[in-house]
């Protein structure tokens, strides 16, 4: 929002105030707000649409591996779509590639939408990486 545009707002906001009892002021798009703070359906506002920027893989302790097949390349996307990031490797770190608690929720719901697989987010403190989430979730495949 320009300052113009702040100014603006502020001055709207304090002419309603005796005409309303809550006011909403978004920059955004309101329903996707909603979908994402309220209704907690993060994906419900254009999750069919990837067009977001990512940013190259920064430069970490470890050399990119190439996710495997299967459920490494599927996390791996859903990491590099979360983070931002593109590409990310099989041994990455979701810490050091810029992950925090917010992202690691949004994280995990995108993983129980595409994966059908519940992962709690202290799971990633033990499974940071996309490989050792991948085992974790595969050992539980074959517990079922």
């Amino acid at each position: 929002m320009a300052p113009a545009e702040g100014v603006d707002v502020l001055e709207r906001a304090l002419s309603a105030a005796d005409r309303v009892g809550h006011l909403v002021i978004s920059t955004g798009s309101l329903d996707g707000r909603i979908a994402q703070w309220v209704t907690g359906d993060i994906h419900e506002a254009g999750e069919d649409v990837d067009d977001q920027e990512r940013h190259p893989r920064p430069e970490l302790n470890n050399p990119y591996v190439e996710p495997r097949e299967g459920t490494e390349a599927v996390l791996a996307g859903i990491w590099s779509r979360v983070l931002a990031i593109e590409p990310i490797g099989a041994l990455d770190n979701f810490f050091e590639l810029g992950g925090h608690s917010l992202l690691a929720i949004e994280l995990t719901t995108r993983i129980r939408k595409t994966l059908n697989a519940s992962v709690p987010v202290t799971g990633l403190l033990e499974c940071p990486t996309v490989r050792q989430l991948a085992e974790l979730l595969d050992a539980r495949d074959d517990e079922e």
